[in-house]
């Protein structure tokens, strides 16, 4: 199982999920789909499926457009979104339990509604390799997604309750690349927190050198202020102590007022 990841648009992440043995991929958010056709074609894999985080532009607008070049080459295409997303071009709506199979890849579903009402993580998973998680806009390295319509009892189930759950050598794939920003707003929250500390470190190095940048489930848990709701110095600092979902809030509203000020 190999993840590549394609730039799109300004700050866009789609990605090749990659069967080694079947030569077979899925595609996450193919937004531009000329670049993932691309990026397959030079890696000689077959494109079997799009997996779809969320219904956003910016995620799902490549969507008809990828089914159409399908179609037209004769070529079978699977199109995967969350049963309660709207997902452009949809050809299997999926929720919370299932499964799509890609090679000897399995791509369990999970549902993280916040963002969007529909929005779905995928977790893959291959043998005794290192599972892979495609966050979408729910979880970002060092940060999270706005709530939009959703509820922060949403957006702690879907950090805390489900991604929180996974193995913490889960390596985590997201769909913007909004580190730095995050991580200087975690450095404001814990000053004194070494792990913010490394990661902007890397994190400004990888962005100079334009290397792809990703994190884990565990690590997040060390550096990521919203997933860090659930520890007691950063509910004292937000004057929220034993209360996970207001720490949660807080933490989002001082980044959003934070981030106007810049």
């Amino acid at each position: 199982m190999e993840v590549i990841p394609v730039p799109v648009l300004e700050d866009n992440y789609s990605y090749l999920l990659v069967d080694g043995g079947s030569k077979t991929c899925g595609v996450v958010d193919p937004v531009t789909p000329s670049k993932v056709i691309e990026a397959a074609k030079e890696r000689g894999v077959k494109i079997t499926h799009v997996l779809t985080t969320h219904s956003h532009w910016d995620h799902a607008g490549g969507n008809e457009e990828i089914a159409k070049i399908f179609k037209e080459a004769g070529e079978e295409l699977t199109v995967v979104g969350g049963k309660n997303d709207g997902i452009p071009a949809c050809t299997l709506p999926v929720g919370q339990g299932d499964t799509i199979q890609i090679g000897g890849i399995e791509v369990a579903v999970l549902d993280v509604p916040c963002h969007t009402p529909g929005h779905v993580a995928f977790l893959a998973s291959c043998g005794a390799e290192t599972p892979v998680v495609f966050t979408g806009d729910t979880l970002f390295v060092g940060g999270c997604g706005n709530f939009n319509s959703g509820t922060p009892e949403q957006m702690h189930h879907a950090l805390i309750n489900v991604l929180g759950k996974l193995d913490d050598n889960t390596r985590v794939f997201v769909g913007h690349n909004y580190t730095e920003k995050n991580l200087r707003w975690a450095l404001h929250v814990e000053p004194e927190n070494p792990a913010v500390k490394a990661k902007l470190e890397e994190t400004r190095k990888s962005n100079e050198e334009k290397v792809f940048i990703s994190s884990t489930i565990g690590q997040e848990k060390q550096f990521n202020p919203f997933m860090r709701c659930v520890i007691p110095e950063i509910q004292q600092h937000f004057q929220t102590p034993g209360d996970e979902v207001a720490t949660l809030l807080r933490v989002r509203r001082g980044k959003d007022e934070w981030g106007r000020s810049l």
